[in-house]
């Protein structure tokens, strides 16, 4: 049976365009020509679909269709999918949705292209029409759309559309620019009274989001976007660094926040009373014990 793989990602040449053929009980390759042995690939997403279902999408972490679980394999590295024990049902159209990180203030080619004569390009962004400017050149007759300079503006849904007076077809390009971390943010209190709870918390401007780590006298000591300390102690003074890391970047970035422990802390001793009995009593650091009792 047959097997019609359909869909681009970033040009021509990603899927083939030839049909997959496959046996009931077989193993088919879906495989792209991405290879990440001569380019780096930064993934954000990769969604694979079966007519208008979704088989596997891979983010952070997979969701796999209930039917497809045991049944298939995404190598992210590539975005190829492998299907095992064929059935007659898995016949039909494939498309793969791949979208790439794109760094911000690089140079980027973005090709439309297809087999047969050609008459007309036509470029979309978010589903108006896409001119060149400044930042954005097109050549080889509409071919090619290259950014001189990625910014954070320029993610977004990109298609190309070919036609000639026989047909049509059209690809999807999803652009997402990545940047930072930067403009670190600190929010907490500075003086917290001891033996009470403090938190401090971080934020930065990046994509994808950072990840945070909280240092303190050169060791780590949390790696959230918060960091909680439920009973301060006088040793809890200090600087507070929070490193937010772009994991795709590789960028890091760092803002600083002072805190101060201060006042009394207050703590149980136990004296005993001229008839026995023992009494508790609580009383400040820097408060005198009395030596008798009456």
């Amino acid at each position: 049976m047959s097997y019609c793989l359909l869909g681009l990602t970033s040009g021509a040449g990603v899927l083939p365009h030839d049909p997959v053929d496959a046996a009931v009980g077989d193993t088919v390759m879906f495989t792209t020509s991405l290879d990440p042995t001569q380019t780096p690939l930064n993934f954000t997403s990769i969604l694979w679909k079966f007519g208008s279902k979704d088989i596997i999408t891979s983010a952070d972490t997979n969701i796999t269709a209930p039917e497809y679980e045991g049944r298939i394999t995404l190598f992210v590295s590539t975005g190829s999918l492998q299907l095992r024990n064929v059935t007659m049902s898995d016949a039909g159209e494939y498309n793969v949705t791949i979208t790439m990180a794109d760094e911000e203030g690089t140079s980027l080619n973005v090709t439309c292209d297809a087999s047969g004569s050609v008459s007309t390009r036509e470029w979309m962004k978010n589903g108006s029409p896409l001119n060149s400017s400044e930042n954005i050149i097109f050549y080889h007759q509409n071919q090619v759309l290259c950014f001189r300079s990625l910014s954070r503006k320029d993610s977004g849904r990109y298609s190309c559309n070919i036609s000639n007076p026989v047909s049509s077809q059209e690809d999807t390009y999803y652009m997402v620019v990545t940047y930072g971390p930067e403009n670190v943010e600190m929010s907490g209190s500075k003086e917290v009274q001891v033996q009470t709870a403090f938190r401090l918390s971080c934020s930065a401007e990046s994509v994808p989001a950072a990840s945070y780590v909280w240092i303190k006298n050169g060791t780590i000591i949390a790696d959230s976007f918060e960091f909680t300390e439920n009973l301060s102690e006088f040793s809890d003074s200090g600087e507070y660094i929070c490193r937010a890391t772009n994991d795709i970047t590789m960028k890091t970035s760092e803002a600083s926040h002072m805190v101060l422990i201060t006042g009394k802390r207050l703590h149980l001793q136990t004296l005993n009373s001229p008839s026995g009995l023992q009494v508790r009593t609580k009383r400040a650091r820097s408060a005198r014990l009395l030596s008798n009792m009456h």
